[in-house]
């Protein structure tokens, strides 16, 4: 079973986001991380940098403030990141950058998307 990690950022240190403690609650889960971080006013992308995992692949991108409206431009980035996982992934776990998955939760995912693996049904969990 392959599953693969997203997640956007942008301005976290700027805006007090726990995106390092958001990820990191995710790497046990995932086989690789795909962190699409945009252009920001502070070191967002250093700090992603500085998390000690080779799972981790940034994925630069641009917002469009213009798409502010109704979180657009979230579903765009989101988007983005998105198209980076490849077909071969069996799952894909999504978490904001004010998220955190709980340690005690993680073997219940796991279980369940080996339950679910196959079942073509099951979209998601």
């Amino acid at each position: 079973m392959k599953v693969a990690g997203v997640t956007i950022i942008r301005n976290a240190i700027r805006y007090d986001y726990p995106v390092v403690e958001s990820i990191k609650s995710v790497l046990p889960l995932v086989d690789i991380m795909y962190v699409g971080v945009g252009q920001s006013e502070d070191q967002t992308r250093q700090l992603v940098q500085s998390i000690p995992s080779e799972k981790i692949v940034i994925v630069d991108t641009v917002w469009d403030d213009n798409l502010r409206e109704g979180g657009k431009v979230l579903a765009v980035e989101t988007n983005k990141v998105l198209d980076c996982v490849g077909d071969d992934f069996d799952w894909i776990v999504y978490i904001q950058g004010d998220e955190v998955l709980h340690e005690s939760g993680i073997e219940n995912i796991r279980k369940g998307m080996q339950q679910y693996l196959k079942d073509s049904r099951v979209e998601g969990l």
